[in-house]
C-alpha cells in the first residue's frame, strides 16, 4: 500500500484530539528475472536429391517482399497497422 494523501485538520474545536484522513493506493511490485535455456539440436546431413532442370522465374513476375506477401494474404492487415512499406 502506498499513501497518496494525508490530511490532518487542526482547529480550536478538535482540541487535543488527533483526527486525520489518509488515502491509500494498492500497488503490485514485480521483479523481472531471466532464465537460461539450453536447446540441443541434432544435426543430420540430408541425402543429395537430384531436382532435375530448374526453371527461372518469368520476367514479368513480381519479386515481392515478405511483408507484401503477408499483407496480400491478409487483405491488407499489416498495411492498416503499420502503413505502406517503404520501397
Amino acid at each position: 500500500m502506498l499513501i497518496t494523501s494525508l490530511v490532518i485538520p487542526r482547529d480550536v474545536k478538535t482540541g487535543d484530539a488527533l483526527s486525520f484522513t489518509v488515502s491509500f493506493k494498492e500497488i503490485i511490485m514485480a521483479q523481472l528475472r531471466a532464465a537460461e535455456v539450453q536447446i540441443h539440436v541434432e544435426k543430420k546431413a540430408n541425402a543429395k536429391t537430384k531436382l532435375g532442370k530448374q526453371t527461372t522465374p518469368d520476367e514479368g513476375a513480381k519479386n515481392d517482399s515478405v511483408f507484401t506477401k503477408i499483407d496480400n494474404s491478409t487483405d491488407g492487415f499489416l498495411t492498416n497497422i503499420f502503413g505502406a512499406p517503404k520501397p
